[in-house]
């Protein structure tokens, strides 16, 4: 791997005139001599085995080591970058677990992960949000009506049923609005039930004030 990155070292130099410093105490173009086992090209410091300052193309990428991992590019017109993890160096890459990779799709900017994404923070950023449930002109559906629903389908009106995301997956920015559109319906319910409550308290307290009057 070192050799076919010097040999790549050394032709890129021949086309741009970048300062490359190579190990063993040998320098290329209008370097010195090199203090360290460090290639690097377009800096007089590498840091790295081997750095690069600038723009590097390269057709894939393979990790030495008893934790390797693979940087590919498909030959099959795809236009994506595969990152698979393998515990063991394998020379035909049979056995890289490509089932787990992290795939980054160049065409539509779309990533994916094929197994778990953990993270500390995720920001979803997608239009329009629920607030249009607090406008006055919105039908908010009756109760009767939500209770005939989950009757029948068993899960909440304009929230897809469990079969259906177990098969088509879910999009976390569209589910999270739906679910604050029901949180907003709760809350206007409540707010109405609040009212029904208040009112009935009153004519309570008001029949119990009539009858203390008439004994």
């Amino acid at each position: 791997m070192k050799k076919q990155i010097f040999s790549l070292a050394i032709f890129t130099s021949a086309l741009v005139s970048a300062q490359i410093y190579a190990p063993a105490g040998s320098t290329i173009g209008t370097t010195v001599n090199p203090t360290s086992a460090n290639i690097g090209i377009g800096t007089n410091n590498p840091l790295s085995t081997l750095e690069v300052a600038g723009h590097a193309i390269f057709s894939d990428i393979v990790s030495s080591g008893s934790n390797s991992w693979r940087f590919h590019t498909p030959d099959d017109g795809r236009k994506t970058l595969h990152i698979a993890f393998r515990s063991a160096y394998d020379t035909d890459y049979s056995n890289w677990e490509w089932d787990k990779a992290f795939i980054i799709n160049g065409e539509n900017g779309n990533a994916m992960v094929q197994g778990k994404l953990e993270a500390k923070e995720i920001k979803v950023t997608l239009t329009p949000t629920a607030d249009f449930v607090f406008e006055e002109d919105y039908a908010l559906p009756k109760l009767e009506e939500v209770e005939k629903h989950i009757k029948e389908k068993k899960h909440l009106p304009e929230i897809a049923s469990a079969k259906e995301m177990e098969k088509e997956g879910v999009n976390v920015g569209e589910f999270q609005i739906k679910l604050l559109q029901k949180i907003e319906e709760l809350t206007l319910y409540t707010i109405e039930q609040n009212k029904l409550i208040k009112e009935q308290q009153k004519r309570i307290e008001k029949l119990e004030n009539n009858s203390k009057l008439k004994k």
